[in-house]
């Protein structure tokens, strides 16, 4: 099927005001749900890269929580607020096993890759995304994948964030005059 060349234009001039009228994020917290499921903090660091922790659990919640820090690049698609991302970082995973010979505790230690897409809209960012994890702490090499859709709230949009910066940043250069 041959897209019509009004209709691209259009689709086009419309990812235009997207990125026009919307804003980009600072800081955004929520959940994540998933082959896992926790909450989300995200913070931009730079001008596309993010920092990102997710604290998280399995089905097993009384038994498996999960810790991850991430740093992402990003790459904006059409829009500035349609973006795919990539990065890694460091995550561990306490759990807890019930055996036959007793309660088994367990402390994981591992690298994720993650790789997704990301979309947001007015306040309200949108992420899925695909993490698999190397276990390097355990014999075995344990290798774990996990898919998630995350959905974050904007605290701080990046005009809000350079002004705090800015403010920081005065603060801590008047205390150093002093």
């Amino acid at each position: 099927m041959m897209i019509q060349p009004a209709v691209l234009a259009l689709l086009l001039h419309c990812g235009s005001c997207f990125s026009l009228c919307a804003q980009s994020y600072f800081t955004t917290g929520g959940i994540r749900l998933g082959s896992d499921y926790g909450i989300s903090l995200k913070q931009l660091i730079l001008k596309r890269t993010t920092l990102e922790m997710i604290v998280s659990t399995d089905d097993q919640a009384k038994t498996n929580l999960g810790l991850c820090l991430l740093a992402a690049q990003h790459k904006p698609i059409l829009t500035r607020n349609l973006n795919i991302f990539y990065g890694a970082g460091l995550a561990w995973n306490w759990q807890v096993e019930d055996l036959p010979e007793g309660l088994v505790k367990r402390t994981l230690f591992g690298i994720p890759v993650q790789a997704g897409l990301e979309f947001k809209v007015g306040r309200i960012n949108f992420s899925w995304d695909y993490t698999p994890v190397l276990y390097i702490s355990t014999k075995s090499n344990a290798f774990d994948s996990l898919k998630g859709l995350t959905v974050r709230y904007v605290f701080l949009n990046r005009k809000e964030g350079k002004r705090l910066v800015k403010q920081l940043k005065s603060i801590i250069t008047t205390r150093k005059g002093k």
